[in-house]
């Protein structure tokens, strides 16, 4: 009872804290090695000073100072009702898919848990250098937000909606009729010899179809500003040794639009795949208070990551499913 109390109390306060504030609540989401996490948290808190910083993880990614850490298990309800039904159908680990797909619905319960109606959903490769707030007011009307089909990057404006997406996402799994076109897909793209194949990815595709919902494509903005897509792909920018070129201007950085010949401001930078390697080069840190929280959090990060490379690996689900009394995916 005490610790349902103080989880009550504590999520009484987040709603406060949003509710007097036009400052939107960022969340991320990480389980396992926390090699990057730091370099996305301290720029997410240097770029949005007045934001509240969530970081929902395991105990390999607890106890970072400047953010308010979660347990994912105080979320995983839902989480935990997918991975029954989860039938495996990527090129990809099982782990990394299903995890992937599941922080939708862990995010759905904290939000639900702490009272948030929206919230700006990061993964942890992603840095940002803008106050996200004022950058959503450059979107317009819209629910969420994803990259073309990519939510590295969604800004949750309506708690209803993404109900709505984790429902579409359980009952694809729960519901022969909502099943029925997903193992489809993963052979066509077999068939074609491309990698990849069922994940949250492809349930925001299927989602954005919906003309209920104003699922909004990052990529498709226009005006001096952009969220970029991926640093190694050009999305109508100029690309450099591979990636993307980037100005600093004023400690932000900026890309070259080839359509429009101008240097427009990325509000954030992703960092997918191998460009990872690049994140530590565009740390901007220009206060001393800052630069001390980062070195702090490195320094535990780098202890969390020899903790977790001596760990007991987990049991994968192919494993699971081999186990006596389990139905097979």
């Amino acid at each position: 009872m005490l610790a349902e109390g103080r989880q009550t109390r504590a999520g009484e306060q987040l709603y406060m804290k949003d509710l007097c504030s036009s400052h939107w609540p960022i969340v991320f989401i990480h389980q396992r090695d926390p090699r990057h996490v730091p370099k996305a948290l301290i720029h997410a808190r240097a770029s949005n000073p007045h934001s509240s910083i969530h970081l929902i993880g395991d105990s390999f990614n607890s106890g970072l100072v400047g953010v308010e850490n979660h347990d994912l298990n105080q979320y995983s309800y839902s989480a935990n009702q997918l991975a029954a039904t989860y039938r495996h159908l990527s090129s990809n680990s099982s782990e990394y898919e299903l995890f992937c797909i599941q922080r939708w619905l862990y995010l759905n319960e904290f939000m639900a848990k702490n009272h948030l109606d929206r919230c700006v959903y990061l993964d942890s490769d992603v840095m940002v250098y803008s106050d996200l707030s004022q950058a959503a007011l450059e979107l317009g009307e819209f629910d969420m937000t994803t990259s073309q089909s990519s939510p590295h990057c969604n800004l949750v404006a309506s708690k209803t909606v993404l109900d709505s997406f984790c429902r579409f996402i359980l009952e694809s799994y729960s519901k022969p009729i909502r099943y029925f076109g997903l193992p489809e897909f993963y052979h066509n793209l077999q068939r074609q010899g491309s990698p990849g194949g069922v994940c949250d990815m492809t349930f925001f595709w299927l989602f954005m179809r919906n003309p209920e919902f104003k699922v909004r494509d990052l990529s498709e903005m226009a005006g001096p500003n952009a969220f970029d897509h991926s640093l190694n792909q050009s999305n109508g920018f100029q690309m450099h040794n591979g990636i993307k070129k980037l100005r600093w201007i004023n400690g932000r950085p900026h890309g070259f639009h080839l359509e429009s010949s101008q240097w427009r401001r990325f509000h954030t930078l992703h960092f997918q795949g191998a460009t990872k390697k690049y994140m530590a080069a565009n740390l901007q840190l220009n206060s001393i208070s800052a630069r001390a929280q980062y070195t702090r959090n490195w320094i535990h990060s780098e202890f969390q990551r020899c903790r977790y490379k001596m760990s007991p690996r987990p049991v994968s689900i192919q494993e699971r499913n081999a186990l006596p009394g389990v139905v097979r995916v």
